[in-house]
């Protein structure tokens, strides 16, 4: 499911624009992750390779489609205090 935001944003410089934003991360207080205590060491260096090995073949996925749609440098942070009129939609 992906997150989409829209939104007024104000730079720095105090220029405003209506943002759309598909979500990759949000602001949050928590780290989040996979618990590996139970792992003894063998397993967590197995754990930890293949799940590199999944990111990796994601990233470079994830790469080829931005390339594809010319957004490979659009990547962007937005600064929550800097947003308004937000309304957020589930696809």
């Amino acid at each position: 499911m992906a997150l989409i935001y829209s939104f007024k944003y104000t730079d720095a410089k105090g220029k405003q624009s209506d943002r759309v934003l598909m979500a990759h991360t949000v602001p949050a207080t928590m780290y989040g992750g996979t618990d590996i205590t139970e792992l003894d060491e063998e397993a967590r260096g197995l754990f930890i390779a293949a799940v590199e090995g999944a990111k990796d073949s994601y990233t470079a996925q994830l790469q080829k489609i931005h390339e594809e749609f010319d957004l490979k440098h659009k990547y962007r942070q937005f600064k929550a205090e800097s947003m308004t009129d937000v309304t957020t939609e589930s696809i």
